[in-house]
């Protein structure tokens, strides 16, 4: 059986706005319990702001995020909190796992960057240091990202840790010049995983 299902259905508003981080998670949730292959839509033409997340599994069958609108961070490092700090997509312990559809996902990062060191003693600012990684994958296997944009990541754009079975495939990851730490993909400790036809263009790695 083939699900299709839409962060609007779970009452997302996407006027880049509003907080639709609950109507992710429900949705989230839905296509989780949903055996066979579940697609979930990020609609086009509309942004979507979402707060920091994690999205568990194990999930009871393939899904497939559709993301061809865009996902925004909140502008404000002060919007994380504590127990937030470092991540912002978060996906765990998720099995066959595709992300595609051509849309854009914008971390927002430009006050993280503001925030970063100027000096090799970081005497003044030290909050690029909890900034989040932007798209997050961690214990996941048989994972697909393809064909989207990321874009002006907090810090890492893309990140594997302990995952198996990787693809991340036609990608276009960019932000500025002065964007410290930014780097395109960190893979951690991750098998079989296989990146090709990106476009990178990123920011400085800075002293990370």
């Amino acid at each position: 059986a083939r699900v299709l299902l839409s962060l609007d259905d779970f009452g997302a508003v996407g006027d880049g706005i509003a907080n639709d981080t609950q109507a992710f998670v429900d949705a989230w949730e839905a296509a989780c319990a949903t055996g066979g292959n579940t697609y979930l839509n990020v609609p086009a033409g509309k942004s979507y702001q979402i707060w920091p997340v994690t999205l568990a599994g194990p999930c009871r069958g393939e899904i497939k995020l559709m993301i061809s609108g865009n996902i925004i961070a909140p502008e404000s490092p002060e919007e994380w909190e504590d127990g937030d700090q470092g991540r912002w997509l978060h996906f765990t312990g998720v099995g066959d796992l595709s992300l595609s559809g051509g849309g854009i996902v914008d971390g927002r990062g430009h006050q993280w960057w503001a925030g970063a060191c100027e000096d090799e003693n970081c005497t003044s600012y030290r909050q690029h240091e909890v900034a989040p990684m932007a798209l997050h994958f961690e214990d996941c296997q048989d994972v697909s990202v393809k064909g989207l944009t990321l874009q002006n990541s907090q810090r890492q754009h893309l990140v594997f840790t302990r995952c198996y079975n990787v693809e991340a495939n036609y990608l276009r990851v960019t932000s500025p010049e002065y964007s410290p730490g930014t780097a395109g993909v960190l893979v951690v400790s991750s098998t079989n995983v296989h990146i090709k036809d990106d476009l990178f263009s990123v920011g400085t790695l800075h002293w990370f």
